[in-house]
């Protein structure tokens, strides 16, 4: 089961949320309180969201952070993948239904697409399963 949690939600899962970031994200340590910050604000201000999976037992399976992002030259609403971590093997089926409340919070919400980025083989693998397309390949160099 994958439900979109609520705001008030948000402190229930924070500690969970904050493991996600720290596993997923490539933050300097220095910096992590700082984005837990700015995310938690976002979080509680439903400026982000927070989708999460759960086993028949309710036990915590995965968790996606998203955020409604507008496109600065031409206005566009889009929905942005930040990270996605997983506890417990999630099958196709999990990727499929948490893609699809995706699909319909975004279409809700006027975005006209979805987008994100992903270093790990398996979430490429499955995003391209369910009809992503590589849009372009980042590079950087650490100074």
């Amino acid at each position: 089961m994958i439900i979109k949690i609520l705001s008030i939600q948000v402190p229930q899962f924070w500690e969970a949320i904050k493991y996600t970031v720290r596993a997923v994200e490539e933050i300097e340590p220095a910096n992590l309180q700082v984005v837990y910050v700015e995310l938690l604000h976002a979080l509680l201000n439903d400026k982000a969201q927070c989708f999460v999976s759960f086993d028949k037992d309710r036990t915590l399976k995965g968790l996606i952070i998203t955020r409604i992002a507008v496109d600065k030259v031409t206005g566009v609403k889009f929905i942005q993948l930040e990270s996605l971590f997983a506890w417990d093997k999630i099958t196709d089926e999990d990727y499929k239904e948490a893609y699809d409340l995706i699909l319909l919070f975004a279409k809700k919400n006027n975005c006209k697409y979805i987008t994100g980025k992903s270093s790990n083989p398996r979430v490429l693998e499955i995003v391209t399963r369910l009809g992503f397309k590589e849009k372009c390949k980042v590079f950087e160099v650490r100074l």
